[in-house]
């Protein structure tokens, strides 16, 4: 089995800048997560996408262009930059601890001033922001559940030999197709250049008719993954 080069690797041209990390996380919150029940729920989904976001922003692993934004994994991470992500997480985690420690605390203390038990306040507070995070946590997974039957097609592909990379989380404003297609046609090319196979998963129908007329084809053993093999681009214009 061969391994990436390092060389392999997004063009710089095509990564994500940090500025724009905060504006996908409304993007997908909006395009790829459930319908958000009410206001706080929204903006709580924005606030885990924005975390799964800094993260492979961190990791080396977000491109953008424009408004359209794509996740890409399969390409060699330097060691740097996965501690970078690593400590991007670990941040995440503790200033969630310290907005939960803090809420709970401004409970007590309003529950104490209207001579309310305050440690029951503050620790119902604290809880009830840890459900909510968990909940829109597990909405913001199913935003990207079919990841899991894409990166099954891309391990069993690589085991034949090759370079294969993952794509998904694809999404671009409503007014904006320009963003979009000129994100994913620089990813083909670069694709095309270095001999690299790609798998992704359509969310809807038209997706799929657009994935397909860019080279992808069904992959009948890691269903609902599609795949585009090394030189499609080729194969295509014939």
């Amino acid at each position: 089995m061969s391994s990436p080069s390092p060389s392999l690797r997004p063009p710089a041209l095509l990564r994500a800048r940090w500025r724009d990390v905060p504006g996908y996380a409304r993007l997908l919150q909006r395009r790829l997560s459930p319908p958000a029940a009410t206001r706080i729920s929204a903006v709580t989904g924005v606030l885990m996408w924005l975390l799964v976001l800094a993260f492979w922003q961190a990791d080396g692993r977000l491109l953008g262009r424009g408004s359209a934004v794509l996740a890409v994994q399969g390409p060699r991470i330097r060691l740097r930059r996965r501690l970078a992500a690593l400590g991007m997480l670990l941040a995440a985690a503790l200033m969630l601890a310290l907005l939960a420690l803090g809420l709970g605390t401004a409970a007590a203390l309003l529950a104490a001033v209207c001579g309310l038990p305050a440690a029951l306040a503050g620790n119902s507070v604290a809880i009830a922001f840890g459900v909510l995070l968990v909940a829109e946590m597990a909405r913001t997974l199913r935003g990207i559940s079919s990841s899991v039957a894409v990166t099954r097609a891309r391990r069993a592909h690589r085991r034949t030999g090759g370079t294969w990379w993952e794509v998904g989380q694809l999404a671009a404003a409503e007014d904006d197709p320009v963003s979009a297609g000129r994100l994913v046609h620089a990813a083909l090319r670069q694709a095309d250049t270095h001999g690299i196979g790609l798998v992704a998963a359509a969310r809807t129908p038209a997706l799929e008719r657009a994935y397909r007329r860019l080279g992808f084809c069904p992959d009948p053993a890691h269903p609902p993954a599609l795949i585009r093999l090394p030189g499609a681009a080729h194969r295509t214009r014939r």
